[in-house]
């Protein structure tokens, strides 16, 4: 994942730098902001730092990681033990990745703290240290779509999927949140379908839960 995250962090920092933000202001923003699809966009539409684009950009990365709130909770039962501060750094390195391999680790008991830093301090890493170059460099990027590298996330998390599946209606709350996800990418704008596509499989999995229980 490091191998692959790291294109896309250069090719936000040729977004940034043709936006006009300096290497310093990138390298700033991955390092506070450190959210990969929120950033995509905010810049995407980044004009000038008054008050409508800034208000505008907050709107923005709030919307597209709506998810998080139930990424958040997915992971609530593995890090009971937690303390507070260790349950704010997991929020703060939380990207859908590291998220993805904490639930697999934390499906096979409670997640240990050390683990997850092992895993998301690389990739946070990686993510500032090839947004910085990619600022830096800019002019000789190209998109990494072109090799296919933007399937690489997707895989991922396919074959993590195939990990999780220990249940057959587990593929119920995948299914709706697929369909909603789809549907919503066609009539919403912007990116509404990520949440959307989140909320429809939580809620179709806890309404779906209760009926599970007394079947069993």
């Amino acid at each position: 994942m490091l191998v692959a995250v790291a294109p896309f962090g250069l090719a936000l920092g040729a977004l940034g730098s043709s936006r006009g933000l300096t290497a310093t202001e990138m390298a700033a923003m991955s390092a506070t902001v450190f959210a990969g699809a929120a950033q995509f966009a905010v810049i995407d539409g980044w004009s000038g730092a008054d008050s409508a684009v800034v208000l505008t950009a907050t709107v923005t990365a709030l919307v597209v990681n709506l998810r998080h709130l139930m990424m958040g909770v997915a992971l609530a039962s593995a890090v009971r033990t937690w303390s507070p501060v260790r349950r704010a750094a997991l929020a703060f390195l939380m990207v859908d990745e590291t998220w993805a391999l904490a639930v697999v680790e934390g499906s096979r008991g409670v997640l240990r703290f050390a683990w997850f830093m092992g895993a998301a301090i690389p990739f946070y890493l990686t993510w500032v240290g090839s947004g910085t170059v990619g600022a830096v460099v800019a002019t000789s990027l190209g998109d990494p779509a072109r090799l296919g590298l933007d399937f690489t996330f997707p895989a991922v998390f396919i074959v993590l999927l195939a990990t999780m599946w220990n249940r057959t209606d587990h593929g119920r709350p995948w299914l709706v949140a697929a369909v909603a996800s789809v549907v919503a990418a066609h009539l919403l704008p912007g990116t509404w379908y990520v949440g959307c596509g989140a909320l429809a499989g939580a809620l179709c999995a806890a309404f779906g839960a209760p009926a599970d229980a007394e079947a069993g």
